[in-house]
């Protein structure tokens, strides 16, 4: 629209009406142009569908060896709980050797060091994983992460006892 003010953000030669230096990638903007036809009628559905995985593994999970640090009322896509006494490090390593990809620390900190300002804020430490789930994932994919965390907190624990 002409009304629009559109500042530069990058700096070259003065194509695309001088507002980018380049040309625009006409692939890609099909490509999003389909993607968000034939996803878009689905974001309820994905929503609903992402929002029980979710719940399931918070059922799953519900005792008192896991703190569940997102609450209900958020985005069901991340979930993020801590377990007193095991460091999220190890933890991720021990779900790595079953194939469960999980991150530490919260979503809002990923690429800094040093402790969640989020988490530090809800009284957790380094004993924090965060699980992304998706409308690709499955109930069954959701039973097996129940299984396998708590049988993976259960060995780190012994172990740490034994020592």
């Amino acid at each position: 629209k002409k009304n629009i003010d559109l500042k530069k953000r990058l700096y070259g030669s003065t194509s695309q009406n001088g507002i980018k230096p380049g040309t625009f990638d006409l692939g890609l903007i099909v490509c999003c142009a389909k993607a968000l036809k034939k996803y878009y009628n689905l974001i309820d559905e994905n929503f609903k569908y992402v929002k029980s995985l979710n719940e399931k593994i918070r059922k799953g999970l519900n005792n008192n060896k896991i703190v569940l640090n997102s609450s209900t009322n958020c985005s069901p896509y991340i979930l993020n709980l801590s377990i007193p006494g095991v460091n999220g490090e190890t933890l991720v390593h021990k779900l790595e050797e079953k194939e469960i990809y999980v991150s530490t620390g919260s979503a809002c900190s990923s690429n800094k060091k040093g402790q969640s300002h989020v988490l530090k804020a809800i009284g957790q430490n380094n004993s924090s994983i965060r699980f992304t789930l998706s409308r690709d994932n499955t109930f069954y994919e959701i039973d097996r992460i129940v299984y396998i965390l708590k049988n993976s907190i259960d060995i780190i624990k012994c172990k740490k006892k034994c020592k």
